[in-house]
């Protein structure tokens, strides 16, 4: 017997959320309920519908923040949705922008939003890459410039990550990617085939990392062929990507500017222990970038249109670097070698230096 389809209801008055769910149980499908729009990722996330119904006046945040975080997530952005609007809160014209396949205003017609359901779960929702409100936000977009890692040239201080990373990992490639607002810029990699490697970007249709970016959360595919998002994805056709494990990396005020992340091209189940060591290594790389920002910020002086990471900023990163280089030795076992060992043993020193002298600067 074929599965029954299911309908998430995002919907905070209990009353609607009756009435809704009896018609929609009429056409013999089932009903999830979430009622604020903190919840609503997860509870899509878990239950895997296969369309939704929200309302536009959602508690915990609104319809539109919800809708916005069910766009921005790699798990949930194929999901139709059918907006509904009131009196009050967003309209149409927003929430059809923000990513709704449909909008219906209150009252709802119940036949009508029963057969807008039907039409919805009968078509397959293409997804190419993340929204474009997502990747291009203001915010993120001055942190990633701010950097002025974009288009600079390959550093030893990096490479010897992603190496670190392939290794750790078993898989053939491992990339830091910086994820522009049509491309994606690799800073470091290791592995990456021609012409890639020698072009040291993608555009974003090639691009798993804008997800990691658009929901600020890691990303785990197994076999991205099985995918019902990334297996459109052009990086499966022309890159090889099959498997992908990645964690978001932070340009030092906690917005997301891209992935630090392993590549294999076959099926590759990752473990948390794999998580937690590109963790480790993203917390590597956020201190080296935080430090340039830094040293950038001095040398330019007054001129500078580099904001200065402030003291506590620096000494946190520090900390973190050590700690993560520290964990990453523990784990390591056998897997390191003597040159591995001497790297994370130099990222220590270095950091605990920098530790010292900024605690000195601050007396």
């Amino acid at each position: 017997m074929a599965d029954r389809s299911k309908v998430l209801l995002l919907e905070g008055d209990q009353t609607s959320a009756l009435s809704l769910a009896a018609a929609i149980r009429d056409k013999g499908w089932d009903v999830v309920f979430a009622s604020d729009a903190v919840v609503a990722l997860d509870v899509a996330r878990r239950a895997k519908p296969d369309a939704m119904v929200l309302s536009g006046l959602l508690p915990g945040g609104g319809g539109l923040v919800a809708l916005k975080r069910i766009r921005t997530n790699v798990y949930t952005a194929v999901i139709p949705v059918i907006a509904v609007s009131g009196p009050t809160g967003p309209q149409k014209k927003e929430l059809l922008a923000a990513g709704a396949q449909d909008c219906m205003e209150q009252p709802v017609d119940l036949a009508l939003l029963c057969s807008a359901l039907q039409k919805q779960m009968t078509r397959t929702l293409s997804v190419a890459e993340a929204p474009v409100n997502s990747i291009r936000d203001p915010a993120r977009m001055k942190e990633l410039e701010s950097t002025g890692l974009l288009d600079s040239a390959p550093e030893m201080s990096f490479d010897s990550l992603t190496a670190l990373a392939s290794k750790l990992l078993g898989a053939p490639v491992a990339l830091m990617s910086l994820v522009d607002k049509d491309r994606q810029f690799f800073k470091s990699q290791v592995g990456l085939g021609e012409p890639w490697s020698k072009e040291r970007q993608t555009p974003l249709s090639h691009s798993f990392c804008q997800w990691v970016v658009a929901g600020k959360e890691r990303l785990s595919v197994s076999d991205a062929r099985e995918h019902s998002l990334l297996r459109d994805n052009l990086a499966v056709r022309d890159l090889g990507v099959v498997a992908y494990a990645g964690v978001p990396l932070s340009g030092g005020q906690d917005q997301a500017i891209g992935s630090f992340c392993a590549i294999d091209t076959k099926p590759h189940p990752w473990t948390e222990e794999d998580f937690q060591t590109l963790n480790d290594l993203a917390q590597i790389v956020e201190a080296h970038i935080i430090l340039r920002q830094s040293a950038a910020a001095e040398i330019a002086g007054k001129v500078s249109t580099i904001a200065k990471p402030a003291p506590a900023k620096l000494m946190e990163a520090a900390g973190k670097a050590i700690a993560a280089a520290t964990r990453i030795l523990g784990r390591g076992g056998q897997q390191l070698g003597s040159a591995e060992r001497s790297a994370l043993q130099a990222i220590v020193k270095s950091q605990g230096q920098e530790l010292l002298r900024m605690a000195g600067a601050l007396r």
